[in-house]
This record gives C-alpha cells, sequence and structure tokens, in this order.
C-alpha cells in the first residue's frame, strides 16, 4: 500500500514538474517572441523608472529650443555647406553617379518576400583600396514612378529590412538598399593602404585613416540619389533608414534638398538627450567625428532635413528598444524643432513613438506609419 501511495506521489510529482516546465517554457517563449508579452517583460526588467517610461527632471529642464541656432533661411544654407564640407572636405555635392549591372529579376541574397520583381540592378559606389558600396536597385512589376532609398544599419545587412522592403514594392514604390559601411558584400576588411600596408577598415576606423572618412557612410546615399534624378525621372526623391542608417539619412538630408521625404528609424538623439555619459550603443564613433561636430549640431541638423517646399524629417523610435535611443525622449525637443522650421519658412517635422514591441527593429505599426507618410496604403 506504501509502495502505491509512493509511486502516485512520484507519477503525479513528475506530472506537476512537466506542467511546470510547460508553463515556464510557454512564458520564456512569449517574453521572448510575443510583442505585448515581451513589453510587459523588459519594462519589468528595466533597471530604472528612466529607462523606458519616465524622462529625468534633469532632462526636462534643458531648453531644446536655446540650443537650436539655424533660424532663417541664410543659417540653413550656411549650415548645408557646413557639413557638406565635413563629409567632403569642401562644400557642394559630387555629381557622380554609381555604375550599375542590370541582373535578371530574381531576389536578392538575404532578402525575401519581395513581390514579383520587375528588374534587379546591383550598384557599385567605389572608393579608395578597391572597395566599393553595392547598393541594390529593386523594381517591382507595378512600379509606381517613385524611388524610395533605404539605408540600413549596424551589425546586420538589407535582409534584415525585408518587411519593410517587401511593403514599399507591394504599394508600387521602387527601394534601393544600401548596406552600413563594413556590411554587406564589400566589408572594408584586409584593404591594402599604400602609406600603411594591410590594414583593416571596418568597425569604424575609416574615420581615423581615410581621407574624408564620413564620405564612405553618407556618399553611397548621395550618389544614389544623384543616379535617381539622372535617370529615373524624379526631381526628388524618400530616404529611409534604420539604426545607423537613420543617422546617415538625417545628414544626407540636412545636406541635399532633393531629399524631400526623409525617415529616421530608431536612428539618433541630440546630445544631451543620449546616455548621460555618453557611451556604449549611443556613441557610434560616426556620430563624434570632430569635422560633423564642428559644423553644427544635430537639434540644428534636424531642422535642415525639414526645412524646405515640400520637405518633412520624421523621427520614428522604439519607445522599450533593447538597444539604444529608447523612451518618449524625442518628444522634449519636438516642439522646439517645429518652431524653429516654421520660422525658417516651408517643411515639416514630427516624432513618432513606437509602443508596439520591444525590440530594435522597425515593426508592422512603423511599416504602416511610413506607407502613410508616402502617400501608400498605410493599413
Amino acid at each position: 500500500m506504501a509502495t502505491s501511495w509512493r509511486r502516485r506521489l512520484i507519477k503525479w510529482g513528475l506530472i506537476l514538474l512537466v506542467v511546470l516546465g510547460a508553463i515556464g517554457y510557454g512564458l520564456y517563449w512569449l517574453a521572448h517572441n510575443w510583442d505585448p508579452a515581451r513589453v510587459i517583460y523588459k519594462r519589468w526588467q528595466a533597471e530604472s523608472p528612466y529607462t523606458f517610461d519616465e524622462i529625468p527632471p534633469w532632462m526636462q529642464e534643458v531648453d531644446a529650443a536655446s540650443l537650436i541656432f539655424a533660424r532663417d533661411a541664410a543659417a540653413i544654407d550656411a549650415l548645408r555647406l557646413r557639413v557638406q564640407g565635413a563629409v567632403y572636405g569642401e562644400p557642394g555635392l559630387p555629381d557622380r553617379t554609381p555604375m550599375v549591372e542590370a541582373l535578371l529579376p530574381e531576389p536578392v541574397r538575404g532578402l525575401t518576400g519581395l513581390p514579383r520583381l520587375a528588374l534587379v540592378e546591383r550598384m557599385e559606389v567605389p572608393f579608395e583600396f578597391d572597395y566599393a558600396a553595392t547598393p541594390y536597385h529593386l523594381r517591382p512589376e507595378d512600379w509606381n514612378g517613385q524611388t524610395v532609398i533605404y539605408n540600413h544599419g549596424y551589425a546586420g545587412d538589407i535582409g534584415q529590412a525585408s518587411p519593410l522592403i517587401a511593403g514599399l514594392m507591394e504599394a508600387g514604390f521602387a527601394v534601393v538598399a544600401i548596406h552600413f559601411l563594413g556590411y554587406g558584400e564589400t566589408p572594408l576588411d584586409n584593404v591594402y593602404d599604400p602609406r600603411f600596408g594591410p590594414m583593416t577598415y571596418s568597425n569604424d576606423n575609416i574615420l581615423r585613416f581615410g581621407r574624408n572618412g564620413l564620405r564612405y557612410y553618407i556618399d553611397p546615399a548621395i550618389s544614389v540619389v544623384n543616379h535617381v534624378v539622372a535617370n529615373l525621372g524624379q526631381d526628388r526623391v524618400a530616404m529611409i533608414g534604420f539604426s545607423a542608417g537613420g543617422w546617415v539619412t538625417t545628414v544626407a538630408a540636412a545636406m541635399d534638398t532633393r531629399i524631400d521625404l526623409s525617415i529616421s528609424i530608431a536612428g539618433l538623439y541630440p546630445m544631451y538627450v543620449r546616455e548621460s555619459t555618453i557611451h556604449g550603443n549611443e556613441a557610434p564613433p560616426p556620430h563624434f567625428d570632430p569635422r560633423l561636430l564642428e559644423s553644427t549640431n544635430y537639434l540644428d541638423m534636424f531642422v535642415g532635413a525639414a526645412s524646405g517646399d515640400g520637405r518633412r524629417y520624421v523621427q520614428i523610435f522604439n519607445q522599450y528598444d533593447r538597444c539604444c535611443y529608447r523612451n518618449r525622449f524625442g518628444e522634449l525637443y519636438e516642439g522646439a524643432v517645429q518652431d524653429a522650421v516654421r520660422t525658417v519658412g516651408p517643411g515639416a517635422f514630427d516624432v513618432m513613438i513606437d509602443t508596439s514591441h520591444a525590440d530594435h527593429k522597425i515593426s508592422d505599426w512603423a511599416i504602416a506609419r511610413i506607407l502613410e507618410l508616402l502617400g501608400g496604403d498605410g493599413g
């Protein structure tokens, strides 16, 4: 009798362990794969209420308007010239266009879910050391005549933006997708510099050793704009950037008024809104390049990217981003930048906060907002 009781106890104990294990695994899976649960989990994990939800009092006391100096058309024109000089070594935009290689309409490695392709072009934007950026031009069969530039960020390639690129193409837009410097087909590894010998210029080393190293980040986008305007029948173009690609988009739009709609997703904050120690993921070297920061500050650059007839600059932030540029800090300076843009003249600036997930990504919510901004079907 006692033996039978023990067996039942062991049996039910094992069943309980299995049930508890299944519940634990289910909760773990939900916390890492289901966006609503992941938001709750990340907020519960946060070390401080200021991580995701609350704004530090000292940050609220900063007068963003006092840090904006570009308040008329002449100041904006001067800002553009200074930023161009920081990137290229002298004011002005180059007129070069990428070399273009037409391919069969077939999927690009890493990109998935694309609608029927009518055209795939592999572009090359050459630099020193036999390095070339390699954007891809993707055109759907039902092209609406408009082309959107997309610039990816660190730690991945354009394949990670498949949902956005597919959504744009399904809405009829052609897309030119650009890898961030050091990623994609041709990283700047093991190059031969005739001054120094074998070098590795990826991981932002090009900023220390290259001539006007910021060119390597920004010029692929400007060259693609030149191509779109010269060869695709467009006077202006929209540009979208994710993470560090949002920084590229911001700098490019501040320099080049042909970029009429620019959208930065989880891309950058002005200096005072970043972590107080300015470290880690919110301090990538290109953002802090002395030539760029001597030319302007980021709040003024936001005004420059937004200002002009028919122009608009939008920042989308993931409030619960696991990586960087989280919380609602963009709301602190949104009004000040909007006022400055109105003072300069036509143009528009907006900050949007994505609360739908807790990852460093372009969400379905963000894709819907992007399509609305482009005039497509945002759902």
